[in-house]
């Protein structure tokens, strides 16, 4: 196809004019605009002809050659702009593409409900790497325990602070980096990507939760095209697709909340020992736990598709009124000790149980709760070891011979009492409510160490508590769990103090004594009420040394009994005193523990050696130079309670005499 000269064309506003001649006429030389065998389109020039003589004359070689060199130019650029277009559409309709895509993938996840999350994301990021053309993909979610960003991809993790990546998430903007060298918050550990040895662009962005809170942040680095940086157009992508995914992921993790909270209860509700019973407002049943078929001798069809008197009758008329009221008057109700008849058995069971009325939303009676609790002999012994022991250790005792323990057995045991200093001047000023929150604040983490070191507790005394370790079943370590206990309180009680959760503005002190002896533990009390509990010398000789501690200012003092059966060099002990506490005969030598032997100071060391270096010229009543040594310890050790009584009791003997019948023991006036 080539150029073409046309002349004599007669325009619009051609005028003819015999008396001036012909006006208005043109000269045209058309250029086609082909590039690549495509034609798009036309190159027209055009010059008026004023006269006819002049229209031969219009375009000549000249022309043409330079506006078919015109024609290529434009028709190059006509073609480009053509590219360009299909280009961008071509992309466009990718994105939308990919798109529907990562919309697909997260609705089908979100009706495959999972707790793991992984493959969603790993899919979502494959699909949003290919629709911004970066190299690599992430996305990284917070692990609030830990406060780190964890991949949920990998298994990489971050500091949720460190790094563009922690930047984006604790700003809870986007942003774009061309080159990250020129970044000074680039950090390739927080920022790296596995399997990419060169970070250069990167644009991360914040993935926020229902909240509005961060909740995570999607990272992409290298974009893989000419320009080599990610663009305002990828950024806008790129935040589209951090609100689909975080919406997935917080309405996955919703869902699956709400399915184990379900699973969680459904689980509860089988464990449970007692029989557990819901019904409608119309007292069909809703829900049970499956001992209750068997417990009460009732299939459960029979349950489950007749209403509850049609199963409880007529064996059980009274639990039967009892349901009735509840619906009718929607009030709480509770029985003690109601006799419940088997319905296939005709067994007598004697039963305690609460109904509980059930509302809707709207305060709407919608049924009810039945718990009932099984209070047989089995179970009233069950019920008793369980407020002093573990139920791994109950069941052991009722499943073994241990059952016949129960009865009363003698045993070696170590008994631990503690008692808390100066109770009655801390509790002058607080009500009767104050006193019992107090109390009830120390007293709950003193048990739990007390079983965490397999020990029993056996009752509170007032402000005191008894422990003992070596029931139902004994052991060779019993003394060695007794002591591990004692010093696990008192680092525990530094702590309350220092935290303030006990008394503000006040220090709570203990003291704890340990003896270990022959004891007798058993059953004691009544068929209605009975406590598992153990009597002896051994447990009195406890209670006396735990007064004791005030008299010598320590916080704990070990019976002879209990010090000779430690393993050595755990712990660091020191010898006291010869004593004969009231109303006993018999002597008994005491000490202090002191603490673990691996945490002793060398001073500590050579003062505990010191006083009891002294405290042997002591009983061979060498009392003037026990007195010295006692007040040349005294000089270093200047808080130490013990130290002060023998430098008192040496100058009494040296100024008295001990007495001819004096043998080394030192009798306690006071319990």
């Amino acid at each position: 196809m080539s150029s073409k000269c046309s002349e004599g064309i007669k325009t619009d506003d051609e005028d003819e004019d015999e008396g001036e001649g012909i006006r208005g006429m043109k000269v045209v030389l058309c250029v086609p605009l082909i590039f690549g065998g495509e034609v798009h389109g036309v190159l027209v020039a055009s010059k008026d002809a004023m006269e006819k003589a002049e229209w031969s004359a219009g375009f000549n070689d000249a022309d043409r050659k330079l506006l078919e060199q015109i024609g290529k130019v434009l028709a190059q650029v006509a073609h480009q702009r053509d590219e360009a277009i299909e280009l961008e559409i071509s992309e466009t309709c990718k994105k939308v593409k990919y798109m529907q895509q990562l919309l697909s993938v997260t609705m089908q996840h979100s009706e495959n409900i999972d707790n793991d999350s992984t493959h969603l994301l790993t899919e979502a990021a494959c699909k949003m790497q290919e629709m911004l053309s970066s190299q690599a993909a992430d996305v990284f979610l917070l692990d609030q325990e830990s406060n780190q960003l964890y991949s949920a991809i990998s298994e990489a993790r971050i500091p949720m602070q460190e790094g563009i990546s922690g930047a984006a998430f604790e700003s809870g903007e986007a942003i774009n980096v061309t080159d990250t060298k020129f970044d000074p918050r680039f950090c390739l550990e927080a920022d790296g990507f596995d399997g990419v040895p060169l970070v250069k662009s990167l644009l991360c962005v914040p993935l926020f939760g229902m909240t509005g809170e961060a909740i995570g942040v999607c990272r992409f680095c290298n974009k893989q095209d000419t320009l080599g940086h990610f663009t305002n157009a990828d950024l806008m992508m790129a935040e589209s697709f951090a609100t689909v995914i975080a919406s997935a992921i917080e309405k996955n993790t919703l869902v699956c909340q709400m399915v184990e909270m379900s699973r969680y209860l459904q689980s509860v509700l089988q464990g449970i020992s007692e029989h557990i019973v819901t019904l409608d407002a119309q007292g069909s049943l809703v829900a049970t736990n499956r001992n209750t078929f068997d417990a009460w001798g009732i299939d459960e069809e029979t349950m489950r598709s007749t209403p509850y008197y049609e199963w409880l009758l007529p064996h059980n008329p009274i639990l039967v009124q009892d349901i009735e009221q509840v619906l009718q008057q929607g009030r709480l109700l509770e029985r003690i000790d109601a006799k419940f008849i088997n319905h296939s058995t005709e067994e007598e069971l004697q039963y305690n149980y609460t109904i509980q009325p059930l509302m809707t939303h709207s305060a709407e009676p919608s049924g009810l709760l039945l718990v009932v609790q099984d209070v047989s002999n089995e179970k009233k012994v069950m019920a008793t070891l369980s407020r002093y022991m573990s139920s791994s250790l109950v069941e052991q005792v009722l499943n073994t011979e241990g059952g016949a323990m129960l009865g009363g057995t003698s045993q070696q045991v170590s008994v631990l009492f503690s008692d808390i200093r100066g109770f009655t001047s801390k509790s002058e000023n607080m009500d009767a409510r104050h006193v019992m929150d107090f109390l009830n604040r120390f007293f709950q983490p003193m048990v739990e160490l007390i079983e965490a070191n397999h020990g029993v507790l056996d009752k509170y005394i007032g402000d005191a508590l008894m422990a003992v370790f070596g029931v139902p079943f004994a052991s060779d370590f019993d003394a060695l769990h007794s002591c591990h206990c004692a010093l696990s309180m008192v680092d525990r009680l530094k702590e309350l103090n220092a935290a303030g959760t006990l008394l503000e503005g006040s220090e709570v002190l203990i003291g704890i004594a340990i003896n270990t002896g022959t004891a007798i533990s058993g059953n004691l009390g009544s068929s209605r009420r009975m406590e598992f509990t153990v009597i002896g010398d051994a447990v009195n000789i406890a209670s006396r040394l735990e007064g004791v501690t005030k008299h010598y200012g320590v916080t704990i003092i070990l019976g002879e009994d209990t010090q000779a059966t430690l393993p050595p060099n755990e712990f660091v002990t020191r010898e006291l005193d010869v004593i004969r506490v009231t109303g006993k005969k018999r002597s008994v030598r005491i000490f202090e523990l002191v603490g673990y032997a691996s945490v002793q100071s060398e001073e500590m060391l050579e003062n505990i050696a010191a006083f009891e270096a002294a405290l042997c010229l002591y009983r061979s009543a060498e009392f003037e130079a026990a007195l010295e040594a006692f007040k040349t310890l005294q000089l270093k050790w200047q808080d130490d309670q013990p130290t002060a009584l023998f430098v008192e009791r040496c100058q009494g003997f040296i100024e008295e005499g001990p007495g001819k019948d004096w043998d080394q023991t030192y009798n306690m006036a006071n319990k």
